[in-house]
């Protein structure tokens, strides 16, 4: 089977190339998992993989008028970039363009052989393409939706011009979507895009490989070490975070990394505690070698709003397979498959918050560790890319 995947998702050393020229840094959230998935993707038996790529980059953070195309071979991938002009508005057009024609290429290349056409809805350059053409030549289309259109974009600040604009975007992804013939989410309320269509879950991936070669970060102070990392957003519960810190009694060192509406706030905070150290947006190799290191990650998200029950935390299989306890609230988007491995702080209170931390804290350090090392093999069994990229292909192989 040959599986056509269109998002924006690169070759590793490309999007650390891209990372090192961009004006400032940002996160790719999406990068990363997809990631995951085709490197799971490209070990399957009988299964070729092609994706067609629109890289991740802006006129105001990536310089260039023009970004030519481009191929690169990875671990049994080919990733296919598409050229773009780097402006405001015809970025959206040409990549729109681009995709199609890369994409009828290769339905061209591989005609009266199995093809499956798979894509990020989220990005409309590739969906577009990927409904039109797929509908024409009677090949199988499949979303892989890791958020819903209408909260991908909802906690980032924008102007009201570009925030009209989002929201265009977004509804004319959801009217798109419709379209899809099979869609694959990470929890079951999302599966109301589906309608009566087939849909399969999956909640999220590990990649042990993305361990490899990394040591724990050294720390001096001989404190343990409490780490956050992702988007400081106060709706993903940064406030709750900003404050329980202070409420925590047992000495440690808190580690936040990333950006986002709330990081004012913890700056205000480090300026005050001197247990408080923020990071910034790093690249994945430091924040991993971090996580490691810690005594505890935190994940504090609260279960307040609508997009929660449309949202698997990513984080958590991350901080899983790193082997460190996790305290996190409940969220309605993670399974109760996961209540034994992970620590929950009862109520949706920075007081409440603050003493699962010391009460983790408190415990043996060979407690915590077994505590851990349980949580890390569920995901590794469970969860690895591999298994779940096999649990994908058979759904699309029906």
């Amino acid at each position: 089977m040959n599986v056509i995947f269109i998002s924006a998702t690169c070759a590793r050393p490309d999007y650390e190339d891209i990372c090192k020229k961009r004006k400032r840094p940002m996160l790719d959230s999406s990068q990363k998992f997809f990631e995951m998935f085709l490197n799971g993707l490209a070990q399957q038996p009988d299964v070729t993989v092609d994706c067609i790529t629109l890289r991740p980059i802006s006129r105001r953070t990536y310089p260039g008028f023009y970004i030519p195309g481009g191929c690169t071979e990875q671990r049994n991938i080919r990733y296919h970039y598409v050229p773009i002009w780097n402006l405001t508005g015809l970025k959206t057009t040409m990549g729109t363009v681009a995709i199609w024609g890369k994409l009828k290429a290769l339905l061209q290349q591989y005609i009266d052989k199995d093809v499956r056409i798979l894509c990020d809805p989220l990005l409309l350059e590739g969906l577009l393409p990927a409904v039109s053409l797929g509908k024409w030549h009677g090949i199988m289309t499949v979303g892989f939706l890791t958020d819903m259109p209408e909260f991908a974009n909802e906690f980032d600040e924008h102007n009201p011009l570009k925030a009209w604009l989002y929201r265009l975007y977004n509804r004319r992804v959801r009217t798109c979507l419709k379209k899809l013939d099979r869609y694959i989410v990470l929890t079951e309320a999302m599966s109301c895009v589906a309608e009566n269509k087939p849909w399969i879950l999956l909640d999220c991936i590990v990649d042990e490989t993305m361990l490899d070669g990394l040591t724990p970060l050294e720390h001096t102070d001989d404190l343990p070490h409490v780490l956050y990392a992702g988007k400081l957003h106060k709706e993903f519960g940064l406030d709750i975070l900003t404050q329980a810190i202070p409420l925590v009694k047992q000495p440690c060192v808190f580690d936040i990394y990333g950006d986002g509406n709330h990081k004012k706030a913890l700056l205000e905070l480090a300026a005050m505690q001197d247990n408080v150290r923020i990071h910034g947006i790093v690249p994945l190799k430091k924040v991993l070698e971090a996580e490691l290191s810690a005594s505890i990650l935190v994940n504090p998200r609260t279960s307040a709003g609508e997009f929660t029950k449309y949202s698997f935390p990513s984080k958590t299989a991350e901080y899983m397979l790193a082997g460190v306890p996790l305290v996190m609230f409940r969220l309605p988007g993670i399974s109760a498959q996961y209540e034994q491995y992970l620590q929950y702080a009862e109520q949706e209170t920075p007081e409440s918050f603050a003493g699962k931390i010391d009460a983790v804290l408190q415990m043996d350090f060979q407690e915590r560790k077994q505590l851990a090392a349980a949580g890390k093999s569920f995901v590794q069994k469970a969860k690895n890319n591999f298994a779940q990229a096999e649990n994908i292909v058979a759904f699309i192989r029906q």
